[in-house]
């Protein structure tokens, strides 16, 4: 019984992997499926948030499972945001393809992203630099945002690309952001996580895919605020 339940975490993280190609395979058809893509992004993000929180609580972390996390992470929160942009801008782009390639620097920056975290003992509390999940569901959110409203906008071939490579840069920056997994619910100051959650969710259901454009940002606002409690309390 204690073997199977060591596999619980391997199991959600597979999870997640199979519903990251899943997704990869509709955001490739020649009708593209990117609402459905998306959809699948957002299941895999409920497994990669439950597969370590399932392992620490169940305690059977172990390294296979951190090194299978990131590999299903590269795809899911990497590749697919990246065909997701590559795919919306040779829908919605009358004009130069190479541009479109731009878009490959997300999963690119994902995995360096990925690679870092794993090394770097100092995030286990929270982020430096943009998380692959929170950058994937930006993208993904915004892509299928443009893709069913029809916007006109003459400067795609320009604009997606340089969103592209800014948000591939956030990856790999030092900027101290808020981890949204949650090792103990007893800590003071996790009601910010928990409101942004909640909140997220309930602008989700109204908005739908214009969501991102305010959660985006107000993750960026509520960082600031929390490290910003945490500089001022130590001070005390």
């Amino acid at each position: 019984m204690k073997k199977i339940i060591s596999h619980i975490p391997n199991v959600l993280t597979a999870s997640n992997l199979f519903f990251g190609v899943l997704g990869i395979t509709l955001a490739l058809q020649p009708e593209p499926q990117l609402d459905h893509a998306f959809y699948c992004m957002i299941i895999s993000a409920v497994f990669d948030f439950f597969d370590g929180f399932a392992a620490r609580l169940l305690k059977v972390a172990s390294p296979l499972g951190k090194e299978l996390d990131s590999l299903a992470d590269v795809v899911t929160f990497g590749v697919l945001p990246g065909l997701m942009m590559f795919t919306l801008y040779k829908q919605v782009v009358v004009g130069p393809e190479w541009p479109a390639y731009f878009a490959f620097s997300v999963p690119v920056f994902s995995a360096f992203r990925l690679a870092i975290f794993n090394l770097d003992e100092t995030q286990r509390e929270h982020f430096k630099g943009l998380a692959t999940p929170a950058n994937a569901l930006f993208i993904g959110a915004v892509v299928c945002w443009i893709y069913n409203a029809k916007f006109e906008f003459a400067y795609y071939h320009i604009a997606i690309p340089i969103v592209a490579v800014i948000l591939s840069l956030l990856l790999v920056s030092r900027i101290p952001l808020l981890a949204l997994k949650f090792k103990t619910y007893r800590k003071k100051r996790e009601w910010i996580k928990i409101s942004f959650l909640v909140g997220s969710v309930v602008l989700a259901v109204l908005l739908k895919f214009a969501a991102a454009a305010i959660i985006f940002p107000l993750y960026f606002i509520l960082s600031f605020i929390y490290f910003r409690i945490n500089e001022i309390q130590s001070r005390n």
